[in-house]
């Protein structure tokens, strides 16, 4: 099934620095339609291209997703 589009999860952590001058980090789930890790990635790093925080993705995963509701384009 590698290769057919479907939905991915990549776990990315974002690394903020609090009022204090302390680490944070925050973890977000982004689910992402592509057709393996590779292509995942690629499109995790050309949405967070532009962030002003260090951010790194921790895992991408088969989301396992079979239906999606409500998303009008």
């Amino acid at each position: 099934m590698l290769g057919e589009a479907r939905y991915w999860k990549a776990v990315v952590v974002i690394t903020t620095i609090n009022d204090k001058g302390k680490e944070k980090n925050t973890t977000e789930n982004h689910i992402v339609w592509g057709k393996s890790p590779a292509d995942v990635e690629v499109k995790v790093k050309e949405e967070m291209s532009g962030s002003m925080e260090e951010w790194t993705i921790k895992t991408i995963t088969d989301a396992k997703v079979t239906t999606v509701y409500g998303k009008e384009d």
